[in-house]
C-alpha cells in the first residue's frame, strides 16, 4: 500500500507507531484514535502528514511531534499530557492551525504534582 494516503486505526490495539514500519510514507491523514499508545516513537516515518489523530491514548511525551513540519490538525485529547514543557514540541510544527489538548492533565496544572489553581490556563500557558 505505498499510495495510501489515509488511514484510520482507530479502536485498535498498536503497541507502537513503529510498528506500522515505513513503507507508509505517502500517509497525510491517520487515525490511532484509542490504541493504548503510550509513545510516539517511529512518527518521524510519516514526514507527509497534515492530520493526526491521538485521542484517547496514554502518551505524556510530546518530542517525537517535532519534525512534524507538514501537521496542520493534532487531536491529543484524552492523554497522559501532564507537563506544560512538552508543548514546545508542538510549537515546532510551523503549519499546526488546529490543536486539542482537552482532558490532559496540563488542562488543570502545568506541571505534574501542582496543586490546583483556579488562575491557571492552560490555552493562555
Amino acid at each position: 500500500m505505498p499510495n495510501l494516503t489515509e488511514l484510520d486505526l482507530s479502536n485498535s490495539v498498536l503497541t507502537s507507531v513503529r510498528d506500522l514500519g515505513s513503507s507508509l510514507a505517502k500517509l497525510e491523514i491517520i487515525w490511532l484514535t484509542k490504541c493504548q499508545l503510550v509513545d510516539l516513537d517511529g512518527l518521524s516515518t510519516f514526514y507527509n502528514l497534515t492530520e493526526l489523530y491521538l485521542a484517547y491514548n496514554h502518551i505524556n511525551n510530546l518530542n517525537d511531534l517535532s519534525m512534524m513540519d507538514n501537521l496542520k490538525i493534532l487531536d491529543l485529547e484524552a492523554n497522559d499530557i501532564d507537563d506544560i514543557d512538552q508543548i514546545l514540541f508542538i510549537e515546532m510544527c510551523r503549519n499546526l492551525k488546529n490543536l486539542c489538548l482537552q482532558h490532559n492533565p496540563i488542562c488543570s496544572a502545568p506541571k505534574p504534582l501542582l496543586p490546583f489553581d483556579p488562575e491557571y490556563n492552560y490555552r493562555q500557558a
